[in-house]
């Protein structure tokens, strides 16, 4: 991650997974290059800081969707379910551990927690400012880990109950801007995972040249030891 992304793509470690936490350590890395001297990733205890980088962002994370979780549970069912909701999060044994270390789960969750949320503001207002923020943090999930699509469907159950909707089928007006408020957070989550689908292909590429690469050098090496043996034979 710290060399580049192009590096990360290649390692089998994050194949399968989005690039969105990848680009919010190297950001933060970047606010902390600013104040303090560049790190080297050779010397041990720039290896410590630059795994604290992580973890902080992971921590904060964390942090962050326990306070999110408390909102969706007030909107659910009250201040007491939002505080129930908030203090099972907090306690998850998962959360916890996920919380410790910089993983992509956690910043998918973060993201999903969000969507979640402004899903249930489509419901009970449909305004258009919540379908659009939904569109954003459905994006940002899936951009950390692809199994965040499932959000998706979340959302769109939400537009069916959201109010607005045409009483009429004759109201042809009314069912276009209905059918444009639900189609609007498919469009922006794919408008903000563009740039990652993008380096996702690219990432293709290359671990397809890579592995061209290998099969080549593979092939060359076998030549090269039938070869030997066959003089040895002689």
């Amino acid at each position: 991650l710290r060399v580049s992304m192009e590096a990360a793509a290649l390692s089998g470690k994050f194949f399968m997974y989005g690039t969105v936490p990848m680009h919010l350590l190297n950001a933060l890395l970047w606010a902390y290059e600013r104040v303090w001297p560049p790190l080297s990733l050779t010397a041990f205890q720039d290896q410590v800081t630059y795994m604290v980088l992580g973890r902080a962002i992971s921590a904060t994370m964390g942090t962050a969707t326990v306070l999110v979780t408390y909102f969706v549970g007030r909107r659910v069912s009250g201040r007491l379910g939002g505080l129930l909701a908030a203090a099972l999060m907090a306690t998850s044994v998962v959360h916890i551990a996920e919380s410790h270390s910089f993983r992509v789960d956690l910043v998918m969750m973060f993201f999903v927690t969000l969507a979640w949320l402004f899903a249930l503001r489509i419901a009970e207002w449909g305004r258009w400012r919540d379908y659009l923020w939904a569109g954003v943090f459905v994006g940002a999930a899936i951009g950390s880990k692809y199994s965040a699509a499932f959000i998706l469907g979340v959302v769109a159950f939400a537009h069916l109950l959201a109010p607005r909707r045409p009483q009429t089928w004759q109201d042809a007006r009314g069912w276009l801007a209905w059918t444009t408020r639900g189609l609007s957070p498919l469009v922006l989550s794919v408008l903000v995972y563009r740039p990652i689908l993008r380096l996702i292909d690219d990432r293709r590429e290359r671990i397809r040249k890579s592995m061209e690469d290998t099969k080549a050098i593979e092939n060359q090496r076998r030549e090269l030891d039938e070869f030997k043996l066959d003089q040895m034979k002689k």
